[in-house]
């Protein structure tokens, strides 16, 4: 069902080929509005969620194009960025592996188990926050951007360890429903 906030959602998916187009395109006015764009898929990103909780507007849809956004958004920033030597490499090997983990543990719970993994919890919300919010300053040059770069790093690390933890629970949890 295609609502407002899986309007929003898909509306970030197509954001993120105009980010890289105007992140590539040599000038300032390209990285300004490539931050603007970067400014407006995070913002679609908290309305998205804030419209389909408050409006009760929730579909099975929405359970994966959301994530889907965040994840292809992420990762297609990070990599974009790393290419231009904007940030380091570091950040986007552990976003690399924080993301496919939880995307093959998702696709593990929702086929194997044949159930669905809770929604995301408050530290991975937080983590997302800064690192939109780092990438956004660090494109606009704000002095120390990076070191809030890597602090969201270690954010992401320990949201990752919490959905590690989750995961084995709900895992445990489902299995011994199924007996």
């Amino acid at each position: 069902m295609l609502n407002i906030p899986n309007t929003l959602s898909l509306l970030r998916i197509l954001l993120i080929p105009v980010f890289v187009y105007l992140l590539n395109y040599d000038s300032s006015y390209g990285l300004h509005m490539a931050t603007a764009v970067l400014a407006v898929s995070y913002l679609t990103d908290i309305l998205d969620g804030y419209i389909a909780r408050s409006a009760n507007m929730v579909t099975e849809m929405g359970k994966i194009l959301d994530p889907l956004a965040d994840k292809l958004t992420q990762l297609v920033a990070v990599i974009t960025l790393v290419i231009k030597h904007y940030i380091p490499l570091i950040i986007l090997i552990v976003i690399l592996i924080k993301e496919v983990t939880q995307i093959c543990g998702g696709l593990y719970i929702k086929f194997k188990l044949k159930t669905q993994m809770p929604q995301a919890n408050i530290l991975g919300k937080i983590a997302t926050g800064m690192f939109y919010i780092s990438i956004l300053l660090l494109l606009l040059s704000v002095p120390y951007a990076i070191y809030l770069l890597y602090l969201t790093a270690v954010l992401l690390i320990a949201a990752f360890a919490n959905y590690i933890i989750l995961f084995v629970k709900f895992k445990k949890q489902s299995c011994n429903n199924l007996n």
